[in-house]
C-alpha cells in the first residue's frame, strides 16, 4: 500500500509540474525524444527544434491530459491514505 502511494505521489508531482509548465508558471525544460538507433539519428535530433511542453496538443472538455493526470493522482493519493488523513484531522 505504501509503495502504491509512493508511486502515485511521484506521478502527482510529475503531472503537477507539467501542468504548471503548461500554464507558464514554471520554466519549460521538456523536449520530445525520438527513437535513436545510431549516432546520426542522435545528431539529427539535436539539430531539430524542440516541441515545448507548454503547448497543449490534446484536450478533453477544455482540460489537458496533464490536468486529468494531476487530478486522478491526487484522488488516488487521498483514497489510498484516507485513514491516515482522517486520523491526522481528528488528532
Amino acid at each position: 500500500r505504501y509503495t502504491l502511494s509512493f508511486i502515485f505521489l511521484i506521478g502527482f508531482c510529475l503531472a503537477a509540474y507539467h501542468t504548471l509548465v503548461q500554464f507558464g508558471w514554471l520554466a519549460d525544460r521538456c523536449t520530445i525524444t525520438q527513437k535513436i538507433e545510431n549516432l546520426n539519428d542522435f545528431m539529427k535530433m539535436l539539430e531539430q527544434s524542440k516541441t515545448s511542453c507548454a503547448n497543449v496538443t490534446w484536450k478533453l472538455l477544455g482540460l489537458s491530459a496533464s490536468i486529468y493526470n494531476t487530478i486522478f493522482s491526487l484522488i488516488a493519493l487521498i483514497t489510498l491514505n484516507f485513514k491516515n488523513i482522517k486520523r491526522l484531522i481528528h488528532v
